[in-house]
């Protein structure tokens, strides 16, 4: 076969998978097409441009900077933006509410474990980093909630009932959207009569791995079912106030009927769904 006519079939070709090509492209950037869907975490505003994670339960900093000048060097710009990240994420995450009235800072300054807690500001790490040829260099600083927490958690476990109550339940899921929901490392549930039905423990056999609750943006995330189960109890609460979860006569009935001295909610199966910022 002439080079002409293989050079004019190979053009042919390519002009009829140009198309398919070009849908395929156009699909998979439509948001919410299978492609650009992506689940969203729960993040909230910290100060010094800190952010904490509630799904991920971390707390963390972006910071970025440059070597300039023939011969410079990534690993001085590394150590900056390492020094600034510490300095910011120390002071942002005593912003981190733990339950409903204190915050990391409130338990420093007035708790027990406040020494403890304290020593574990330094407890960062460079979660991201990525250096560019031009010189420019992107850390990601955070610290793991989970693991600043542990302390707190520990001390706060108690040990199951010796007889847990029968449930038919997986987990539980609060869709909390809309209602205007704090998020806080050890939320509440209570009655109708504002009584504490879940105060935010966990068992202490699984204290060192887990923790009270799963943040998640939408109820058909992959995490909040890893963290629920496949069979979960779904509810919308009456209201809330801050991090307190309130139930309704039925709810509160209900709850009572079939989570009482459950094992469930002591293994941190417990999901909140919130608004994503």
């Amino acid at each position: 076969m002439r080079p002409a006519i293989q050079n004019a079939i190979k053009v042919l070709a390519l002009l009829a998978i140009f198309p398919v090509v070009v849908f395929y492209l156009a699909f998979w950037s439509i948001p919410g097409s299978a492609a650009a869907t992506e689940d969203q975490d729960v993040i909230r505003n910290l100060s010094g441009g800190a952010e904490v994670n509630w799904t991920r339960m971390e707390v963390a900093r972006w910071e970025e900077g440059r070597s300039f000048g023939v011969g410079g060097k990534q690993p001085a710009v590394e150590q900056q933006l390492r020094a600034k990240i510490g300095t910011v994420l120390k002071n942002a995450v005593l912003e981190v509410q733990v339950g409903l009235t204190d915050s990391i800072g409130d338990l420093i300054d007035g708790s027990p474990l406040g020494k403890t807690i304290k020593s574990r500001v330094n407890l960062w790490s460079v979660a991201e980093a990525i250096y560019y040829s031009s010189g420019r260099v992107r850390l990601k600083g955070a610290i793991s909630l989970a693991e600043f927490l542990r302390p707190w958690v520990i001390e706060n476990a108690v040990e199951p009932p010796e007889h847990p109550g029968a449930t038919p339940y997986s987990g539980v899921v609060v869709d909390a959207r809309g209602l205007g929901l704090v998020p806080c490392f050890s939320p509440v549930i209570k009655d109708s009569e504002q009584k504490v039905l879940y105060g935010g423990e966990v068992w202490k056999s699984v204290a060192i791995k887990t923790t009270p609750v799963q943040y998640v943006a939408d109820a058909a995330d992959p995490r909040a079912s890893k963290r629920a189960g496949s069979n979960p109890w779904f509810l919308t609460p009456s209201y809330v106030s801050g991090c307190q979860v309130f139930l309704d006569n039925e709810q509160s009935e209900h709850f009572r009927r079939n989570l009482h001295r459950s094992i469930i909610l002591g293994e941190g199966r417990l999901v909140v769904v919130v608004e994503p910022s």
